[in-house]
């Protein structure tokens, strides 16, 4: 299934929940099932990038949480930051309508309305794996990056039994092509690509940045997608908590097997 502006934007307008990012306190997956301490809540503002950038962009905004967030972290730093984010509709939340320049263009089909070397920080949080073209897309990340800037981007990873049911349903047509994923109670999207962590680095090297960071979590739901179809008092229950937690520290990165994955990238200055 091939996406359109107008069924992905029909989509959103029925699913508000998987508009936030997992990086942010109001994303519920993220908040039951433990993102990782360094990113929690928000956690991507603390990045040394993030800190002392100056022009930031959101692609795929959704709500713009984060970058509201951003903006609330400056004000409070007394510092200035300029924020933009693009998505296929203005989703802003009312406090992100303060704080956000937004254009409402689809990555399917539209450049980026920038000029090159226009931001030092380029956030991209669960956006490649909902795009048709998703090397266009990252070469007009790295196009608008300034150099020495950083794409801050994060996708699904299915190289799991995740990747495996979305492969067995969509093959037996029990999905639709491109819909499987285990978010919402394995609710079908308008568009989802298999993606993995290394499909993620090698789109962003591709395009001429340098990978910096490379993080996989929540392995425990990447290996047993069929928990996040149990009651919610169970799925996200105290005690599969602490065992999500627990996987997540033993495995860290030596097995690709988390659900979600978190790349950054450096455009190096020539």
């Amino acid at each position: 299934m091939t996406p359109n502006a107008s069924s992905m934007r029909d989509f959103y307008r029925q699913h508000p929940e998987l508009l936030c990012s997992p990086f942010v306190h109001s994303c519920p997956t993220a908040a039951r099932l433990g993102t990782p301490v360094s990113l929690r809540g928000e956690g991507l503002l603390n990045l040394a990038e993030v800190k002392v950038a100056r022009r930031v962009l959101d692609v795929g905004c959704g709500t713009g949480h984060l970058l509201a967030a951003l903006a609330s972290r400056a004000h409070s730093e007394k510092r200035q930051v300029e924020l933009h984010g693009v998505d296929i509709e203005n989703f802003l939340s009312p406090q992100a309508q303060l704080c956000v320049q937004h254009h409402a263009i689809d990555v399917n089909r539209e450049s980026l309305p920038y000029d090159d070397e226009s931001f030092e920080v380029v956030f991209c949080t669960e956006v490649c794996e909902h795009v048709v073209e998703q090397a266009v897309l990252v070469r007009e990340i790295a196009r608008v990056l300034c150099p020495n800037g950083s794409a801050i981007c994060s996708s699904p990873s299915y190289l799991n039994a995740a990747g495996l049911c979305k492969a067995v349903l969509e093959g037996l047509r029990v999905y639709s092509r491109n819909t499987w994923a285990p978010f919402a109670r394995w609710t079908p999207q308008q568009h989802e690509q298999m993606m993995t962590a290394g499909r993620l680095r090698r789109l962003l090297t591709e395009a001429g940045l340098s990978i910096t960071t490379a993080v996989t979590f929540w392995h425990l739901d990447g290996l047993l997608p069929w928990l996040l179809l149990l009651p919610e008092q169970v799925c996200f229950g105290r005690h599969i908590h602490w065992l999500r937690n627990r996987i997540d520290r033993m495995l860290g990165d030596v097995l690709p097997t988390g659900l979600q994955c978190l790349v950054i990238a450096k455009r190096v200055a020539r």
